[in-house]
């Protein structure tokens, strides 16, 4: 803080504070000697605020001054109003979050249920031979490839065999598949988290525009990376769509002052150390079959839905 003066009186100090905070200038007025110093805070406004000082002491009567005062007392309690309400919507948020999604809406208790019955009926993905799984899967790996030699896959020739055979939904449909029980729990745990709280407060066309994009991207982009870089035609999971929500909630906390998404600081660390740990290959070393560039391609997915969302709003508001 620097001191840009001194007055006499006490009402003719608070004016000129008043007056400054109007014009953009944080200042105090502090009693010293019996004369009241006047502080700014900001040092790179000096010059202009002893200027502004100057034309005060040379008219403090002008009206515009007492109308500065009345200005002043209104920009402060609209402050501590907007403090207010975010202290509020900040311990809301975390409340909600530390009880859970209670109450989630329909979509996020339906992409669960699906997910829960396409895992069971495809008895956890433990055999390539599974009706279920050959229909959901990117690809059906059993299906014989034409000329192809004896042996190899459909999967591993031609990856869009059977998207090009109109079959698009398997662009999609492997998120609803997981891996043994662990899998599934844990991916239903993370889903449920996050994206209860989008469809709660963002709506269930957010939601499902989420699930929709983040899900096809991680799908089509780990089935098509080739094999010795980690991609795979086999990878199931909804931890795609779980990276992307997060990345969604995440950048529309950095982003959108207004947003009323929450995700912990030990929920996110959690989620890119293990992305980190996943990219490294020490996941791959404890033995788990990790789908690197779903989560990966889903986190980004879901940040740039955020982006979008925020820049989409503010050109709404500039018209």
């Amino acid at each position: 803080m620097r001191s840009i003066g001194s007055l006499d009186d006490r009402q003719l100090a608070d004016r000129l504070v008043a007056f400054l905070s109007v014009e953009g200038i944080g200042a105090e007025a502090e009693e010293s000697d019996s004369k009241w110093l006047i502080w700014i805070k900001d040092e790179d406004k000096l010059d202009r605020s002893r200027s502004l000082m100057s034309e005060f002491e040379s008219e403090p009567g002008n009206p515009r001054y007492s109308a500065a005062v009345e200005e002043a007392r209104r920009l402060k309690k609209q402050e501590e109003a907007r403090r207010r309400e975010v202290a509020k919507r900040v311990v809301d948020v975390r409340g909600r979050w530390q009880q859970g999604t209670a109450g989630a809406g329909r979509l996020t208790k339906l992409v669960i249920g699906l997910c829960v019955i396409a895992t069971i009926l495809g008895g956890f993905v433990n055999s390539p031979d599974n009706t279920v799984v050959r229909s959901l899967s990117f690809c059906d790996t059993t299906l014989p490839v034409a000329n192809a030699p004896r042996g190899v896959n459909a999967s591993l020739s031609d990856k869009l065999v059977n998207v090009r055979q109109f079959q698009i939904w398997r662009l999609i449909t492997p998120i609803f598949l997981h891996k043994g029980i662990f899998h599934l729990l844990m991916n239903m745990y993370v889903f449920y988290l996050f994206a209860g709280q989008i469809e709660l407060r963002r709506g269930t066309g957010m939601l499902a525009w989420l699930i929709f994009f983040t899900g096809l991207t991680s799908c089509i982009v780990q089935a098509l990376v080739p094999t010795a870089i980690g991609g795979s035609v086999f990878s199931v999971g909804l931890s795609g769509v779980g990276y992307g929500l997060a990345g969604y909630i995440w950048t529309s906390m950095q982003v959108d002052p207004r947003s009323d998404l929450f995700i912990t600081r030990g929920w996110w660390t959690f989620l890119l150390v293990w992305l980190l740990l996943g990219i490294t290959g020490v996941l791959d070393a404890m033995g788990f079959n990790i789908a690197n560039w779903a989560h990966g391609i889903g986190l980004v997915a879901g940040m740039c839905v955020a982006f979008a969302a925020v820049e989409l709003r503010r050109k709404k508001t500039s018209k």
